[in-house]
């Protein structure tokens, strides 16, 4: 990772990337014909295109809270508060700390094993569950549908 000098005035510049589990690892590499500070240059180039395609990395609770106030105003205020309920008494306390693009069909699984509700309240939120799945796929915070095939 860095600059390798490779032979006079040519320089191996390699940018690596570690940020998050679902993306795993990313790297731009090019080889830089010219002087040392031309590869630097090259260096802080590659750094901010890697910057530019990294996501922000949101847990299931700030992306509920964010959701939830930008549906707030085209659903009914029993409904409204029908999801803060299952949000805050059910769903956040076993899956809230996860980051979006970490979660996976098995931990909601486990997350729906484990709820002692009834059979329709498991429906109900395994029902919020996919929508915010699906929102969070559509504004690019993860690649899979968290609830897919559960």
């Amino acid at each position: 990772m860095g600059i390798t000098r490779l032979g006079p005035k040519r320089y191996r510049v390699r940018v690596v990337d570690k940020s998050g589990r679902a993306r795993g690892r990313r790297e731009k590499d090019t080889i830089v014909r010219g002087t040392k500070a031309e590869a630097q240059a090259a260096e802080r180039r590659l750094r901010a295109e890697l910057q530019r395609g990294r996501r922000t990395r949101l847990t299931l609770s700030d992306y509920a809270a964010q959701w939830l106030k930008q549906r707030a105003g085209s659903l009914a205020e029993a409904t409204v508060n029908k999801y803060v309920n299952d949000l805050e008494r059910h769903i956040l306390p076993e899956l809230g700390d996860l980051y979006i693009d970490s979660i996976k069909p098995t931990d909601v699984k486990l997350f729906l094993a484990q709820d002692k509700g009834s059979g329709w309240s498991k429906v109900n939120r395994l029902k919020l569950l996919r929508v915010i799945a699906k929102d969070a796929v559509a504004d690019g915070l993860t690649d899979i549908v968290f609830t897919e095939r559960v």
